[in-house]
């Protein structure tokens, strides 16, 4: 008798691996909504500056591009800083750029399939001196956004073989001595 119940808790671990029962453990640390990406930009990014030269900033991160405009204005101000449209003479510029890498990643069970889009926003910083033209720091950034998952369902031929499996296992638990 132990012996079938040993063989039957076996046959429900097995059946809960094969279709996707268990879950996959991924920090949700990894990942940042739309609202904490611009303030992880902004601390990552923020430096110390020359008070005495004045700052353009140029800032082009798609739909983030407002927002860490402003938070990078906000410091800057409440550092001191002199920010210019055009400046004339010597000055700091501050560029931050931004593009996206997509990734689709496809965790496949024998009996189930869970598709993640996985978003990564990668920014570029950089600080040039002009009028010479000299690169003076730069540093990138890659933040994930938070994933769309998708679960595909289960194909025609699934429960065929789910009772085919089972099929086999109540027959063999049930002869084998």
């Amino acid at each position: 008798m132990t012996k079938h119940l040993v063989g039957f808790l076996g046959l429900l671990l097995i059946l809960g691996q094969l279709t996707g029962l268990d879950v996959s453990t991924s920090s949700i640390e990894d990942y940042y909504t739309d609202n904490q990406i611009p303030i992880q930009v902004v601390e990552k990014f923020y430096g110390q500056y020359s008070l005495d030269v004045p700052i353009i900033l140029n800032i082009n991160t798609g739909k983030y591009t407002t927002a860490i405009t402003d938070l990078f204005k906000q410091r800057l101000f409440e550092d001191n800083y002199r920010l210019y449209e055009n400046p004339t003479d010597e000055y700091l510029m501050i560029s931050i750029s931004h593009y996206v890498i997509t990734q689709i990643v496809e965790h496949k069970k024998i009996f189930s399939r869970t598709i993640k889009k996985e978003t990564i926003n990668r920014f570029n910083y950089q600080v040039t001196k002009y009028p010479e033209g000299q690169i003076k720091d730069y540093r990138t950034l890659s933040l994930k956004s938070l994933p769309e998952q998708y679960s595909g369902g289960m194909k025609w031929y699934d429960p065929v073989l789910i009772t085919a499996i089972v099929g086999g296992l109540v027959y063999l638990l049930y002869f084998v001595d």
